[in-house]
């Protein structure tokens, strides 16, 4: 089932050019345990509105876009526009093959940190939306720009609600995305869908800063809500091949001898 034309929900948008993940883009969400247990215990995903995110420029429209738009469009019809910020909300993935070093590091306040790893296809999969009280939800990439660009003066303004500032280009942020309608606009609203977490989560990895007896309590609280894959971080391993290889030579062994026989007992002369 594709994604739904975003015009069918925003209809004052002109026209549609998000760019969207392909099915089988390995996404990576980044958090630690409260959050996971959340996604666990209650089944939903949680949106933030993306006027407050972080970074100021989240939704901003380009300089050259809202320039443009002010010499052309009524002011009351501008101002709708530029409610796009508060109109929006986000849950943002990382789109990444395999787990990212700088992600651990930007994303997590502790060493208890954890990341679900599922795809743009399990993701769209484990929606539970139920309309008219769940609205149709967008997936895109993130663009990574320069504001003042000349290039743009664009009118879709939901892709407005994808754009970042080049210097955040690391992130490689994909977006899921809803825009909320006006009584849904203030700071009390809450957007937290349903889903269905073994379709959502392919498996969960153990940030590489846990200590092997918090790695073991995290399984145990994961354990209780179901049978997923759970992995230990690739990025804390010790690379214990040189203690062997040094060993080796210090024997006078060939530090390639151990693999060269079955079982990798080596039998040959090492010279």
């Amino acid at each position: 089932m594709p994604w739904p034309d975003h015009r069918t929900v925003f209809p004052f948008i002109t026209h549609s050019d998000l760019k969207m993940p392909g099915p089988d883009t390995v996404l990576w969400r980044y958090m630690d345990l409260t959050k996971l247990l959340d996604i666990l215990g209650n089944q939903c995903l949680h949106f933030t509105r993306i006027d407050k995110f972080e970074d100021p420029f989240e939704g901003v429209a380009p300089r050259k876009a809202l320039e443009g738009l002010s010499r052309r469009v009524p002011a009351s019809d501008l101002e709708e526009v530029l409610q796009i910020r508060r109109r929006t909300h986000a849950l943002c993935w990382h789109a990444n093959k395999t787990e990212s070093a700088a992600m651990w590091r930007l994303y997590l306040s502790s060493n208890e940190g954890i990341a679900i790893k599922t795809t743009a296809q399990r993701l769209q999969e484990s929606l539970q939306l139920s309309p008219p009280e769940d609205k149709a939800l967008f997936i895109a990439e993130v663009e990574y720009i320069d504001h003042d660009d000349e290039a743009l003066f664009l009118e879709n303004f939901l892709k407005w609600a994808t754009f970042k500032r080049k210097s955040f280009e690391h992130e490689r942020e994909v977006r899921l995305m809803r825009v909320a309608d006006h009584n849904e606009l203030g700071d009390d609203f809450v957007y937290r869908p349903r889903i269905n977490v073994s379709t959502l989560i392919e498996s969960i990895c153990i940030g590489p800063l846990v200590p092997k007896w918090v790695g073991d309590v995290i399984e145990q609280a994961i354990s209780k809500y179901g049978n997923f894959k759970i992995e230990r971080s690739e990025l804390g391993d010790d690379p214990t091949y040189i203690s062997r290889f040094i060993e080796d030579l210090q024997a006078g062994r060939h530090p390639t001898e151990e693999n060269s026989q079955p079982g990798g007992n080596a039998t040959s002369d090492p010279t």
